[in-house]
């Protein structure tokens, strides 16, 4: 499976998992933080502190990580 293929079936699955009407989403920041592969941003007296992600969707943020990593070409196959 190609680059081009994880791209297109990527696609499919965000849009079947959020039901394809995008204007929920404001922005693309909105649908990643629903998503919950954002981290959140926990500030105290001006110190930054470890933010935590969301649950969020499991299966979208699987297939992101999926994706990514067959953008930037990392092979991911147990070797045979």
């Amino acid at each position: 499976m190609g680059l081009l293929c994880t791209g297109r079936l990527a696609a499919e699955v965000i849009l079947a998992d959020t039901g394809g009407d995008m204007a929920r989403f404001a922005t693309a920041q909105h649908l990643v933080s629903w998503i919950g592969v954002c981290p959140g941003q926990n500030e105290s007296a001006g110190v930054s502190k470890s933010g935590r992600t969301r649950h969020g969707n499991g299966k979208l943020k699987r297939l992101l990580g999926v994706a990514a990593m067959a953008a930037i070409g990392v092979d991911h196959r147990p070797p045979s």
